[in-house]
């Protein structure tokens, strides 16, 4: 019995012993090997609201891994460490407040081991990813003085924003906004707000109803309106602005003979295009006697004069215009839904494709964006209900019929403003306590509440651009104009 006893005692002092060498060889990395290297599989933004937006990583595990750790780099700078996960968590979201809009992210992973003393390489870098969050707002425009009614805004280049707007007496005012560098601070931005002389720029609308539009193209700032003064036929006028010596000279001119067109005029769109002549043409849509037109005008200085491009008969109520790559295309009511046409460079109007879909809009309540090769149509109908269409390359998709649509739109009406990029597409709608900007961005298929300038009350004229990673809106409170930026 002893004999067993002692038999047993020693085999358990062996295995104890093999025990206490295979730990503490393993406490000091004689034993373990180094983890494999983990695959990142994707990056994508997530989140239920745009103030809880952020970045999800994924990767595959690793043999022999006791956690990763995960680096950032933004805007293809070097990778610095941002956090950690244990073995079972292949995941990790990056929700850091220093990460900022529009700028682009990529990721590597690593693997640790058990005992936290061996590092793995980092993986290969994942694809970039820009980041977006919901803009914070500064009012950078409110005039009251002249009692606005309608107001439009267009982007330039230099840090330069150009805005129309009509007054209650129906005299269209000139304004452009720079940014600059604030010279007591090189972090802070000061805007300057510089008018057109009124005494020499009277154009007038009627301020009951002032139709009018706007676009930057080629160095200079084209309105077309309905004159007033003409039997509110349409006039153009070019202006062109140039700083010297600090100071804004503005000069400006009929494009054109002032009221040019036969009849009376409504629902102006304006486009440019420099695609199918060595000379800029800029193009006026309009509707005349209840019927579609589109002119031309080539940009020269003499020997030019504006001409009807579309000599169909065609009835219509309401007409917006837009290039579409460097294909001219309209979009106009027809009084009982859209038709979207377009126009070769022989010259010919055809349909847009076959339409296999119904637009309904009320009146003056849709809009258009191009972006790449994607046409979205927004439209507010009957039934105060939106109808969103994308268009691709292959069929119309809706954009609307999303229960994230439903939640964030709950309350937007007309009068409303659109903008697209190639990630995303914003509407800026009525609120009864404002204004809201909604924003859809494609790569995850899902609709945000974007936040909203501050605004309270009765909203007209909503106008909204957005250029890079900066959004401009105006519209119309009471009887002030108002311009935002949001970044």
């Amino acid at each position: 019995m002893n004999k067993f006893y002692r038999k047993i005692c020693k085999q358990l002092s062996i295995l104890l012993v093999l025990i206490i060498i295979i730990t503490f060889t393993s406490c000091f990395g004689f034993y373990e090997q180094n983890p494999s290297i983990p695959t990142i599989e994707s990056v994508k933004i997530t989140g239920d609201s745009a103030a809880e937006l952020a970045i999800l990583i994924s990767w595959t595990a690793s043999d022999k891994s006791g956690g990763y750790n995960v680096y950032r780099s933004e805007d293809g700078g070097s990778y610095t460490y941002t956090g950690s996960t244990g073995p079972e968590q292949l995941s990790y979201i990056d929700a850091d407040e220093d990460l900022v809009l529009g700028n682009t992210y990529t990721y590597k992973v690593s693997s640790y081991n058990i005992w936290h003393t061996a590092e793995s390489d980092k993986s290969t870098a994942s694809m970039g990813i820009d980041f977006f969050l919901a803009p914070v707002w500064v009012s950078i425009f409110s005039n009251t003085s002249d009692s606005p009614v309608k107001i439009k805004i267009a982007n330039s280049p230099a840090n330069q924003l150009f805005f129309v707007y009509a007054d209650s007496d129906g005299l269209l005012h000139v304004g452009r906004i720079m940014e600059e560098e604030d010279p007591e601070d090189e972090d802070a931005t000061i805007f300057t707000t510089e008018l057109l002389d009124e005494a020499t720029f009277l154009p007038k609308v009627d301020p009951a109803d002032p139709d009018f539009d706007i676009l930057y193209t080629n160095n200079a700032l084209y309105i077309g309106f309905a004159d007033a003064d003409q039997s509110n036929k349409l006039s153009v006028v070019k202006i062109t602005a140039a700083a010297e010596d600090d100071e804004l000279t503005w000069d400006s001119a009929n494009f054109g003979t002032a009221g040019f067109t036969p009849n009376p005029v409504s629902s102006i769109s304006l486009a440019a295009n420099g695609g199918f002549s060595t000379e800029r043409i800029l193009y006026a849509g309009f509707i005349s006697s209840g019927q579609l037109q589109i002119w031309e005008r080539q940009d020269a200085s003499s020997g030019q004069v504006w001409t009807d491009i579309y000599p169909d008969t065609t009835t219509g109520t309401v007409v917006k215009i837009f290039m579409d790559n460097s294909t001219l295309t309209a979009a106009y009511n027809n009084s009982s839904d859209l038709d979207i046409i377009n126009r070769s460079s022989s010259g010919v109007w055809s349909q847009y494709d076959s339409l296999s879909l119904s637009f309904s809009p009320i009146n003056e309540h849709f809009s258009t964006g191009i972006s790449g090769s994607q046409l979205s149509v927004f439209s507010y109908e009957t039934g105060d209900t939106w109808n969103i269409q994308t268009r691709d390359d292959e069929a119309w998709v809706a954009q609307d019929n999303t229960s994230e649509f439903l939640t964030v739109s709950s309350g937007v009406t007309v009068p409303f403003s659109s903008a697209v990029t190639t990630t995303n597409m914003y509407l800026l709608g009525t609120k009864t306590t404002g204004i809201e900007l909604l924003m859809y961005n494609r790569d995850i298929e899902k609709w945000f509440s974007y936040g909203a300038p501050e605004a309270a009350g009765t909203i007209t004229s909503p106008h909204l651009l957005v250029i890079n990673n900066s959004y401009y809106a105006a519209w119309i409170e009471g009887t002030t104009a108002h311009i935002s930026l949001g970044r």
